[in-house]
Parts: structure tokens; sequence; C-alpha cells
């Protein structure tokens, strides 16, 4: 039930050194932006940050997947159109968990295909829009740890309720509906009691995301045209248009600190990734390609230290496992410790849930792994992955093996 959280850290711990710039950069050092993208080959997430910042989360999760990212940053919720267990060859699959594999699994079967699921503020609960007997989508909540039965928040057989946001204060879920025969915004409480139209116009209006303060709402309409952004009162009223021009706006999300709206635009032909002030100001093209890039969400940056780590150099014997040795400190306590050799397609993940400062910790190298006449000695690297998936810098040593002593005649 793990497998696509533990095929995450798979992934992350691949990429970690193959990282490359990335193709946007935010000037917050607090938050990286989750996308979807079809760069890499086949439609996964990626997550772009300052500093030049390239994470590729390469978990196939198909151009109608989406994701989620907890208010604290350390988890995710990943709805992927893919199947990632033969033996489960259900559509649509909404799986959570911790970005280093500690906890997770399957939430929910069914989900709807391009809509984007949402955490609780307190990262306990996910809401999601699955398929009911009727084969149209109600929204539900549900715990993230998969435990108990799900709850039916919107439970309209005759309609389509689609793509919830937890607003981040707690008070209220919003989602998009096309129970008034053409698509409009809605919210309701958490519990799915007051139900009430927010937008309530003749054209598409498709939910984006509320503001970090939970008073504001942006969302996609087509009452201009193809499709712009506009900004509403989260209790509705009045809606400023924020976005013009050719192609449709879409997958709008708000930033932690505020300061920005990313997007999607698709007047190229293929969406690419933009951002937008709140006001309308500065707004920037991020992404030039032509693969799909979709936005998801934002992960905002609580813990923004990298952990440290110091590789130990060592002494053993030929044809016994070679004990690798490291100190790591991590403020969070938790870290997955990746040791390679260099010029060896060779990994090895540690998993460490509650880190000693100052202790020795060490990974077992089977002698087999070295080949048929390993070298005197060998160069081992380490370098850790945080609970915010913070990167930490490589430090290196030199594992020796020790001379066999002389039989005395």
């Amino acid at each position: 039930m793990r497998v696509l959280i533990s095929a995450l850290l798979v992934a992350l711990v691949a990429g970690l050194s193959a990282a490359g710039p990335s193709r946007a950069t935010y000037p917050a050092s607090q938050q990286r932006l989750l996308i979807l993208s079809e760069a890499s080959g086949f439609a996964s997430l990626e997550l772009l940050g300052p500093q030049k910042q390239e994470l590729d989360l390469d978990i196939p999760v198909g151009v109608l997947g989406s994701a989620a990212i907890s208010a604290d940053g350390t988890q995710i919720a990943i709805n992927a159109s893919i199947p990632l267990d033969p033996t489960d060859p259900t559509s649509a699959l909404l799986s959570a968990g911790d970005w280093l594999g500690t906890k997770g699994g399957v939430v929910a079967h069914n989900v709807a295909l391009g809509g984007r699921p949402t955490w609780s503020p307190d990262g306990t609960r996910v809401a999601y829009a699955a398929r009911t007997s009727s084969g149209k989508y109600d929204v539900y909540v549900a715990a993230a740890d998969g435990s108990g039965a799900p709850a039916d928040l919107t439970n309209d057989a005759a309609a389509n309720d689609r793509n919830p946001r937890w607003a981040p204060n707690g008070s209220a879920i919003s989602f998009e509906s096309d129970r008034t025969g053409n698509w409009d915004v809605f919210t309701m409480a958490t519990d799915g009691s007051n139900q009430t139209d927010l937008t309530n116009n003749p054209a598409e209006d498709r939910l984006g995301d509320w503001s970090p303060a939970s008073d504001k709402l942006v969302f996609s309409s087509t009452r201009t045209g193809g499709g712009d952004l506009y900004v509403m009162p989260g209790a509705g009223g009045t809606a400023t248009q924020l976005t013009s021009g050719a192609g449709a706006d879409t997958h709008a999300a708000w930033s932690p600190d505020g300061t920005t709206i990313a997007y999607s635009n698709d007047a190229d032909g293929s969406p690419n990734i933009w951002e937008i002030a709140p006001n309308g100001s500065n707004q920037v093209r991020l992404t030039h390609d032509d693969f799909v890039d979709y936005v998801q969400d934002w992960q905002p940056l609580i813990d923004s230290t990298a952990p440290v780590t110091h590789a130990l150099a060592g002494k053993g014997k030929r044809k016994h496992p070679a004990l690798l040795r490291f100190r790591i400190t991590e403020s969070s306590g938790q870290a997955a410790v990746i040791i390679d050799l260099p010029g060896r397609e060779l990994t090895a993940i540690k998993l460490i849930n509650s880190i000693k400062p100052g202790h020795v910790y060490s990974i077992g190298l089977p002698y087999r792994y070295l080949g048929i006449k390993p070298p005197a000695s060998f160069r081992f690297c380490v370098q850790a992955l945080d609970a915010s998936l913070n990167q930490g810098a490589k430090s290196c040593a030199r594992y020796t093996f020790l001379k066999p002593k002389k039989r005395k005649r």
C-alpha cells in the first residue's frame, strides 16, 4: 500500500545529484513551487525553488494526475492517473504520506482525473473528489493515513463536485460544481454544511486557490473569453479580473508568503508556468518549452536548514562487509542518508528517524558489490535529505582494506 510513497523516496534519492539548474527561480527562500511537467518524457512532478533549485520527482503520475503539499511542507498527496501497482489497475489512485516514506499509503480509489487533492491545515486529513455510484463526482474527506471510512461532504448524485481547496485557517473548503448547469465556485463548512455558490455566473468558473490569509479566492473564468484569472473575497462578492490575453489561465496556486500567484497558460499550445502578483502587477513567464507544465501547489519551507553530514574514514578486512561510517546533524531529527561510490552506479539509503547528535552511524556495504577485484581503497560520499526535502552537501572519505598479515613460518 506504500508503493507510491516508497517509490517517491527512491526517485528523490536518484535525482539528488542529477538535478540541474531549474527553469524557474523564486525570490522568496521559504517556498518552492510544485508543478506537473512532461519535460522528462513522461508526466511527473518537479519542485522549483530559489537558488536554481530543481528536484525531479520521477514518479509517472500521468498528465491528468495531480498533487498537493501539506501546510508544514513535509507531506504530499498524489493523485496518480497511471497505476503504479500491477495488482491494482484502478485508473486513478490517491496516496498520501511524508516525503521520506516513513508513513503513508492509499487514501482513495476512483479519484477525479485532473482535480487536485488538498490537505487539512493540521496535516491529518485530505479532501478530494471521487466518483460515486451515480457516475458523478463528490467531494470527500478522509484520514491521510487511509484509516476509517471517508466522509462524502457534497453528496449530490446529480452533479459533479470537484477540485476542493481547504482554507489555510481551516474554516472552510471551497470547490467547483456544475450543479447550476455550468461550473461555479462554491464554498462549504468542513463538515459539508452551508454549501454556497460564490460566483453564480453563466460563464465557466473553475477553482484556483485560497489566499494564505483565507480571505480571498483566485479562480479561472471564461466570462471574458478563453479563460482569465479573477480574485474575489472568500465569502463571495465582486470579482476583480487579474489576467487578460490569449490562452486559458488555469491551475492557479497562491504562494505561502502571499506575494505571488502561479498559474498555467496555454496560449502557445502547451501550458507553461507564469506568475503574477495578487494586484495584477509583475506578470512573469517562468517556463519556456513545448511540454505540458501544470501548476500544482506550493511547498512552504518552515524548515529551510539542510542537514550536515560528515563522512568518516574507515578500515576493514577484505571479503567482509565494508562499514561506511558517518555523522549527521539535522534539527528535525529525521533524514534519509544516501551513500554512493563516485564512478560506480551504487547507492545505499539509510533512513534515520531519531538522529542523535555526535552519534556515529554506518551502512554496511557487501564485499561482493565492489567487484571481482576491489581496489586497496575506495572513496565514498555521504549526503542527506531531510523531512522538508532540504539537500545537504556531500561529504566524502576513504575506506581502506587492511593488508593481510603475513603468516609466520
